[in-house]
């Protein structure tokens, strides 16, 4: 199995950084158009991007204001049954974002293309959370 993964270095209050990644406002602010969130373990999260990209996800692993895993149980095929996870840690003073996306069976285009595409949207997460008032 593959996976993905990406750092990024927060100098931002860590409740405001978990919500980003947690709560439906936080992620349609950054990465869906539009979702719904049942946040707790075993709760659902409905991610809708277009009129073709409506996917789900199971929380595996819930931690907070830390730490979030889902499991895609509706996506595309690539996409199903991979893991993805959000925490936080702290790291020489800094509040540290650490993205996981795990459980790829193939290192693919779609692999790839998915891995340019999360650390775009990371950048757009911390530009998001930067200019948003606390």
């Amino acid at each position: 199995m593959f996976g993905i993964y990406h750092d990024v270095v927060l100098d931002i209050a860590p409740a405001k950084v978990f919500a980003a990644f947690s709560t439906e406002t936080g992620l349609n602010s950054w990465w869906t158009d539009r979702c719904k969130a049942d946040r707790r373990i075993g709760g659902t999260y409905e991610f809708y991007f277009d009129p073709d990209y409506h996917w789900s996800a199971e929380v595996i692993e819930l931690t907070e204001p830390k730490q979030i895993t889902w499991i895609f149980t509706q996506a595309d095929r690539d996409w199903t049954g991979t893991r993805l996870s959000f925490s936080l840690v702290h790291s020489n003073g800094k509040l540290l974002l650490r993205m996981e996306h795990t459980g790829w069976r193939v290192r693919n285009h779609h692999f790839r293309h998915s891995s340019y595409w999360w650390a775009q949207y990371l950048r757009k997460l911390k530009e998001s959370l930067v200019t948003t008032p606390e």
